[in-house]
């Protein structure tokens, strides 16, 4: 069943070090998909978290308890995302820790992406998998 309010977290973080990313320029992209050219728009609350930190990851979870999380930034594959430290450095997170914070949201999350292809991906999922509501 489709949740009344679809809340979408989008984290992001571009650690001290890293390339530079265009991580507003996707925010704006996403907002832009999600709140102005969606018919849909009144179904979505798009959660914003910027220069994340493990612990603002754990945060926003459990403050927002998102259907949908969405992270722009650096990956490393398996070794996980490339958060920032308390001092804007690069903290990998390993995919598995993240997995574990996911799996206790399981209920309500229905999706985790990075990148915009992953967005668009999992919407196209998400109503799929929903019988087509969001289409």
């Amino acid at each position: 069943m489709v949740p009344q309010t679809i809340a979408v977290l989008l984290l992001s973080a571009n650690p001290k070090g890293t390339s530079w990313l265009r991580l507003a320029e996707e925010r704006r992209e996403i907002e832009a998909g999600l709140m102005a050219r969606s018919r849909w728009r009144d179904r979505f609350r798009l959660v914003t978290r910027v220069a994340v930190r493990p612990q603002d990851v754990q945060r926003a979870m459990l403050d927002c308890t998102p259907n949908i999380v969405h992270f722009s930034g650096h990956g490393g594959g398996d070794q996980g995302l490339a958060l920032e430290d308390d001092a804007g450095q690069m903290k990998l997170v390993e995919a598995a820790a993240l997995a574990a914070l996911f799996a206790l949201y399981a209920s309500d999350l229905q999706c985790g992406v990075a990148g915009e292809i992953g967005m668009f991906c999992c919407f196209i999922w998400f109503a799929r998998k929903n019988d087509g509501l969001l289409l």
